[in-house]
């Protein structure tokens, strides 16, 4: 079959199927490129927020209290613990005096009417 024998039908035939093919790849070309592109996007997205929550990770972790902080935290609150012991203990005298006292003062108005 040479040239000359196809019909013009068969030219156009083949030159649409050509156009369609070529379509088909244009088309699949063009949305790989626009699905990475939409996914560069998105994970460009995902790293600006993951930088900006690291950064308030890394100020509040500028201002937490370090190891000789809480040594020293630690310190001043068995300091006040032990003056909180010794006050108890005060009390408790106290309270033990005011109670020999009010029982006396009851014994004494008891044997006052006897």
């Amino acid at each position: 079959m040479s040239f000359d024998e196809i019909s013009p039908a068969t030219v156009w035939s083949i030159l649409s199927g050509l156009c369609s093919a070529g379509t088909v790849v244009f088309v699949w070309l063009h949305r790989r490129s626009n699905v990475t592109n939409e996914t560069i996007d998105t994970i460009e997205a995902w790293q600006k927020v993951a930088g900006e929550r690291l950064t308030v990770v890394e100020q509040a972790q500028r201002h937490a209290p370090k190891a000789e902080d809480l040594t020293a935290i630690r310190e001043g609150m068995s300091a006040i613990s032990r003056e909180v012991a010794g006050l108890a203990g005060n009390v408790r005298a106290e309270l033990g005096g005011l109670n020999r006292q009010l029982g006396l003062i009851q014994e004494h108005l008891l044997n006052r009417n006897s």
